[in-house]
Formats: structure tokens, sequence, C-alpha cells
């Protein structure tokens, strides 16, 4: 399924568990639709939310606007380990993201400290991304991913 910015506002939202954080990099969000890669940084337009590469525990956005350089913004929160927490990117109708943990907003650039706004007339997909960065095993299990029309903050 696919979603047309400036025509429905959209979220994507997943709940995932996490056994060891530390051994993964996890992303969901959306991305422009385009042929697959499996480096998210050669996508031109991206959002979302997960742990970042080089620390799996830490709360990460992720944008990407018109094939600039990708800007991932760590927070001072981490995940914790075998709790269930919803994971969630929402696009507005004028295409402003908002990214989301358990309900918590964290921010999402485009950048520097400019807010991802995604052009009107893109058509994103939703997408999630699991590699293991670590050599234990993250034992990583997405209990629900789904992606809908809509203005509401669903959890």
């Amino acid at each position: 399924q696919s979603f047309i910015v400036g025509k429905t506002p959209f979220s994507v939202t997943a709940r995932v568990v996490m056994g060891d954080w530390t051994d993964s990099h996890l992303l969901v969000g959306f991305r422009k639709k385009a042929v697959y890669t499996a480096d998210y940084n050669n996508y031109t337009d991206l959002a979302a939310i997960g742990s970042g590469a080089a620390a799996g525990d830490t709360i990460t956005t992720t944008g990407i606007l018109n094939n600039a350089a990708t800007v991932a913004t760590a927070s001072a929160a981490s995940f914790a380990d075998g709790v269930s927490v919803i994971l969630r990117i929402h696009v507005a109708y004028d295409g402003t993201v908002t990214a989301y943990v358990n309900g918590t907003k964290y921010p999402i650039y485009s950048v520097g400290t400019t807010t991802l706004i995604l052009d009107a007339g893109d058509e994103m997909i939703p997408f999630y991304q699991h590699v293991n960065i670590g050599s234990g095993n993250p034992a990583v299990s997405i209990g629900e991913f789904f992606a809908v029309s809509t203005d509401s903050l669903i959890i």
C-alpha cells in the first residue's frame, strides 16, 4: 500500500519486542516508492524511528529529504531489552513528519534541526528494516505492523 503526501494524513505503526537491542539496528517508517535497496541511505526520501546503528539501545530517528544526507538523531532515551514498544511515524497533510515511541514524541529532521517535511505528491510506502549489528542474538519479534490513512494517534 502506498500513500501520497498532500492527499491524506497517514501513519505506520509497529509493536516490537527485542531480546537484546544492543545487537540490533531497526527502522520502522516510510520511504519513497522506489526499487528496493539494502542500504536505506540510498533512498531519496525516508522517515523512520528505531534504534541507532552504532548503539542499538538508543532511540533514534532517521530522515532523508530529496536525496540529501541522512540525518540520524539519537535521543538520550534507550530501549529496554525484552519490553514491548510501539513505534510510529505519522505524516500530516502538509508532509510534516512526527515520530513516536509508546506515544512519546521524538524529533525527526531533514537537515540540522529543521523538521522533516516530505514534498507534496511524493508516493511513500511503509517499511521496516532489521540488521543484526552485534555478535549476539537480538531475538526480534514484530507483533504488529500496519499502515493506515489517519490523523489519529493509534497506539
